[in-house]
């Protein structure tokens, strides 16, 4: 057995693509980052939502989240390459995000098919 076999750092792969993490996680929050607005009056940010997904489930896995509020988790799990379920006890954030889904899947598929 090499020495790497008894460590836990992340694979070189994962490494190169978030970057080693340390304790502090920094991003910008609320409307000021890229495409991420929605109704809802307090999204989670993208990037902390897809970093995490990265770092803790692989392509395939099911991500559950118990407050789907704007569908922030369901969009970066489906940008990831990971299954998703969503609960709210709202039915309008459950409206906010399944919109916010539909315009993500179609989103996506324009872009992988030029439509």
């Amino acid at each position: 057995m090499s020495i790497t076999e008894f460590t836990n750092d992340p694979p070189i792969h994962i490494i190169n693509k978030i970057g080693i993490r340390t304790n502090i996680w920094r991003y910008s929050v609320g409307f000021a980052n890229r495409d991420d607005k929605t109704v809802h009056p307090a999204p989670f940010p993208e990037d902390l939502t897809g970093d995490h997904i990265l770092s803790w489930s692989n392509p395939g896995d099911l991500i559950l989240d118990c407050f789907v509020g704007s569908g922030t988790t369901g969009k970066m799990a489906l940008k990831y390459g990971r299954n998703f379920i969503g609960i709210d006890s709202s039915q309008q954030y459950i409206d906010i995000a399944t919109k916010r889904l539909e315009d993500e899947v179609l989103n996506s598929y324009s872009k992988l098919f030029h439509v």
